[in-house]
């Protein structure tokens, strides 16, 4: 087959934008417990569907991408209106994620090519909201430390919105060991009405025994915020 001399090549141009990566805790155990049908009906219907409303409705400047149980949002640029929305949608999924299928996420900041129509997604940015997201060890959302971080003007203002928090961020090791690191926690309770001891204690039953750890310590971070607002109901 000929092919055209005169066939031009795409240059993909990086540009510096928030990514955030998140996936589901256990997604594989949970498709051996309910069945590939059930669970590709309740995350189409809960988490995708919950995607793309927010997307269009709520969260104009966050654009997203879905594979399988892993979630990519992404902005445009690097302004703080694009980082308040990318915080405060990867609450709102952290948060749905949580009572259906709970997730770990990261937000990261940095030179990035994200182009869907080319499944283009490369960048450093990337990578380190892949790591850092992969190896906390609960079920909750954090800000990269390191390089990768967003702006420290722009953190500063989201902590002081309440949409971020300083948290001691648990981390797995080797060995299974967890150590507890200074970080800001994306805090998916913002935007949680009350809730009782027992709906929460019902999160996470029939989790896999080395998942529960990581339930422990999301659990621990939602009754803390929800007890700092009064909207805990004992």
């Amino acid at each position: 087959m000929e092919t055209s001399s005169s066939t031009k090549l795409k240059d993909f141009t990086p540009k510096s934008q928030f990514i955030c990566y998140a996936d589901v805790v256990g997604f594989e155990n949970m498709i051996d417990l309910w069945g590939t049908k059930h669970i590709a009906d309740s995350y189409g219907n809960i988490i995708i569907e919950s995607i793309k409303r927010s997307v269009e409705f709520g969260y104009p400047k966050v654009k997203q991408g879905i594979f399988s149980d892993t979630i990519l949002l992404w902005t445009e640029d690097d302004s703080y209106e694009s980082f308040e929305e990318m915080c405060k949608f990867s609450s709102s999924l952290l948060l749905t994620g949580f009572f259906t299928f709970p997730m770990r996420g990261a937000i990261a900041h940095g030179d990035c090519i994200i182009s869907p129509d080319d499944n283009m997604y490369v960048g450093k940015p990337l990578i380190s909201a892949y790591h850092q997201a992969e190896n906390m060890a609960w079920i909750g959302g954090r800000i990269v430390g390191g390089k990768y971080c967003p702006p420290l003007d722009h953190i500063d203002q989201c902590l002081s919105k309440g949409f971020l928090l300083k948290w001691k961020i648990p981390i797995k090791e080797k060995g299974d060991k967890i150590i507890y690191e200074d970080g800001y926690a994306i805090d998916i309770s913002f935007s949680l009405g009350g809730l009782t001891q027992d709906m929460l204690d019902n999160c996470g039953i029939g989790a896999p025994e080395d998942k529960k750890i990581y339930w422990d310590a999301g659990k621990k971070f939602i009754k803390e915020r929800l007890l700092s607002r009064e909207r805990f109901i004992v």
